[in-house]
Order: structure tokens, then sequence, then C-alpha cells
């Protein structure tokens, strides 16, 4: 009488007391039986030959159920849960990949709706809109420009800046006092700062080294975008001619990133102003920084 062997993926040997031969012996190994059947449903399941017909009834299974889609015209007549079916005369647009964001300085040229773009610099982070086909800001990002610390020296030097009288003779409709001279060219010493968000804040300071001589009145602050021939009035800013000036100023500016600001003084009183280094030092200190 055979007996089991095993545990796992158990199979038949001959029993001690049993008269078997060697062929006896591996007919009942494999089989489970001596007599070697004639079809399959004859099969031991705890034999050899059984447990390899449980692993081809599996095998079997899996074939029938393909690689889990179907290219046909057709759809297919038999279903399986997940299975997908890819109609081969589907006229289905094929969208080509883009990325998802872009980490550089410049504006990207792919304009995807959705596509975010990640400034490298200032770190300020952009979507793009295709409603109305701009970059919008999401985060202005933590970089802020801290500008340039624009210092003129006058020491040794008496210079005037006539009033309103002649302000005609800049071109600008302004009698300037510190950023364009009387014939309307830029001093580079003015100061000026390009700009790293959409509608930026700047903090400009004009710090005088003494006292204005020989003028009282009021000092106007404005500012050119992009050295355009209009610029804005921001203020006016009272000077008894014995106080040393300093002037504060935050300039809120509906302008896109990467516009120019440039901010100058100008007299808007009608006595000259004179700057007179020539008895002592005498510097003017300008700063236009991006706080936000």
């Amino acid at each position: 009488m055979p007996e089991s062997i095993g545990s796992i993926f158990s199979t038949q040997i001959p029993s001690l007391t049993e008269n078997a031969n060697i062929q006896d012996a591996l007919k009942i190994f494999h089989y489970g039986t001596k007599t070697v059947p004639t079809n399959i449903s004859q099969l031991a399941p705890a034999s050899v030959a059984g447990h390899l017909q449980a692993a081809n009834v599996r095998l079997t299974a899996l074939e029938q159920l393909g690689i889990g889609s179907v290219y046909s015209p057709n759809e297919p007549s038999s279903k399986a849960d997940g299975a997908i079916w890819v109609d081969a005369t589907s006229n289905a647009p094929i969208y080509e990949n883009f990325f998802v964001a872009y980490y550089q300085e410049s504006q990207p040229s792919a304009q995807e709706n959705g596509l975010l773009w990640v400034n490298s610099v200032t770190k300020a982070i952009k979507v793009y809109d295709e409603a109305d086909e701009t970059w919008k800001t999401v985060a202005s990002g933590s970089s802020s420009s801290a500008g340039a610390v624009n210092v003129v020296d006058l020491t040794g030097q008496s210079i005037s800046i006539v009033g309103l009288d002649s302000a005609t003779a800049t071109g600008l409709g302004i009698a300037p006092i510190f950023g364009y001279q009387n014939s309307g060219a830029l001093v580079p010493l003015a100061p000026a700062i390009t700009t790293t968000k959409d509608n930026s804040k700047v903090e400009v300071s004009f710090v005088f080294g003494k006292a204005l001589q020989s003028a009282q009145g009021n000092i106007g602050l404005r500012r050119f975008i992009n050295s355009g021939q209009s610029p804005t009035l921001l203020g006016s800013f009272y000077f008894d001619g014995a106080s040393v000036p300093q002037i504060h100023y935050i300039d809120s500016v509906t302008v896109p990133e990467g516009s120019l600001l440039t901010y100058v003084l100008e007299n808007l009183s009608s006595e000259t102003i004179t700057f007179d280094g020539q008895s002592a030092s005498y510097t003017i200190q300008a700063v236009a920084k991006e706080i936000a």
C-alpha cells in the first residue's frame, strides 16, 4: 500500500512492507499508483504528475487572459475585470509629452495650460494660463534684488540747479536735481533697478551729505519706467534749507517682471538749488531696492 511523504507538494512511495520493484516504485512516485493513467482525470492529486497538472491548469488560465489588452476593431466578446480594449479604427489624438515644470532663469518657450515655471534665480513660481495666454505668478519667491548703492561725490564742486522757470531745458518737462542734468542727459548714478517679479515694491532712498544751500521749498520724486519720457510724480518733500535732507519712499508699482525703474529728484520750487562742496566734503547717496 503506497504511503504519502512530505506536507509540501506531497507525493507517494511504496511502503516498506510492500513487495515493489523499481518500476512500480517510480510509477507510484510519479503518478501515485502502479497503474499508469490513460487520461488526466485519473491523476492522483498527491503525486508529481498531479502537481504538474495543477500548475498547467493555472498557466492555461493565464494564457487565456492574454496580455490584458486587445487591439481590435471589434469589441471583445469575453471580458475580464481590468481588461483594456484599444479600438484599432479609433482616430483619438495622440498628445506629445511635455514637462510638468521648468527650472530655469529664462521664460520657457513651451506654453501649455497649467505648466509651471520656477525661476532658478529669483525662485518665483509662475503657471501658464491658456485662457489669456500669460504666465501668472503663484509665489514671488524668497530672493529679492538688493539694488546698488549709488554715491555721487560733489566735494570740491559747486553745482546749481535752476527752478521750474528753466524746466523746459531738460526736454522732460522737469527741473531735475539728481538723475538728469539740465541738458537732459542721464547721470549714471541715478538709482535704478530691474524688477525680478511682477508688480514689485521698491524702497527708494536719497541721503544728502549736508543741507542744501541757497534754497528752500519742495523737491519732487519721479519714477521712469524703461527709460520712458513720461515720468510719474510719486510725491513731494519740503526742504527748509537748513536740515540735512533724507528721502525714503516705498513705491508699489504695477509692472511686469524685468522692467527697468529709474528714480530722479526734481526742483518743484522757483528757486535755484546749489550743491556747494568747495568748503567741505559733500556726497549724495541714492538707493533703489526691491523689497517685495
